[in-house]
């Protein structure tokens, strides 16, 4: 397994680096579904997140944790498009990944609840406040810590993305070898223009952050919140004599 947030796990038949998480069943809505439920530990209350007893032996430990998929896309894909009209040109290319699962490091850290953040947007508007308010987001508390953030799929998301990576558009200007040149091309090129992904981190094709030390090669797919791609956008000349 990776020796940071124990998320992976790497076994034959299992692609490397596999998600091998507690997999979250929802919220405990009342007493008698805690009591109907498998045993968790001592504290465990209404608003506290419910797993899936994956062994049926009634009790929830690490026994219970399963392989969930991994950050390896089950398939990639790339489009490139050209064409000209007149004097203009356009390319564009696509990329895109599907299939993939990112753990993110950030939700667990700042949705958690168990240690001294601000929490997200999505958990002050979801969290658990009584019956039938959530079934997402776990109550706002310190006491339930050691249940409520463990390494679970609470945490795991799709990673799909399909992007615009480059444009450009050109302009060949007209008439140039009157002036001795024999060609103009003026241009405007953009790079990472958007996105189409339901992932809720900052970039779903994010890269290996520090943290990636500590985690080894076997943690690909843990967002540690690294910086996102860039938009970038360029202006440029081509003149050839």
């Amino acid at each position: 397994m990776d020796t940071g947030v124990y998320a992976t796990r790497t076994e034959e038949g299992h692609p490397i680096g596999s998600f091998y998480l507690y997999e979250m069943a929802g919220i405990f809505q009342n007493e008698l579904d805690v009591l109907t439920s498998a045993y968790q530990g001592n504290g465990i209350k209404p608003g506290d997140v419910k797993y899936v007893d994956q062994n049926e032996d009634n009790v929830i430990d690490a026994k219970d944790r399963t392989f969930l998929g991994s950050a390896i896309p089950t398939f990639t894909t790339g489009l490139n498009l050209a064409g000209n009209y007149k004097n203009f040109d356009l390319s564009m290319f696509f990329q895109g990944a599907f299939g993939q699962k990112i753990f993110s490091q950030v939700n667990f850290d700042i949705e958690g609840y168990y240690r001294g953040f601000n929490v997200t947007e999505r958990y002050y508007n979801e969290h658990w406040t009584g019956e039938g308010t959530s079934n997402t987001q776990p109550r706002a508390t310190w006491a339930a810590k050691s249940n409520n953030v463990k390494a679970s799929s609470r945490f795991l998301e799709d990673g799909s993305y399909f992007r615009l990576k480059n444009l450009q558009l050109g302009y060949t200007i007209p008439g140039m070898k009157k002036i001795g040149i024999e060609n103009l091309r003026c241009f405007v090129a953009g790079t990472n223009l958007f996105t189409l992904t339901g992932y809720s981190g900052l970039d779903p094709e994010m890269t290996v952050s520090t943290n990636s030390a500590a985690e080894g090669d076997m943690a690909n797919g843990i967002d540690w919140g690294t910086y996102p791609v860039a938009m970038t956008f360029t202006f440029g000349i081509n003149l050839t004599f």
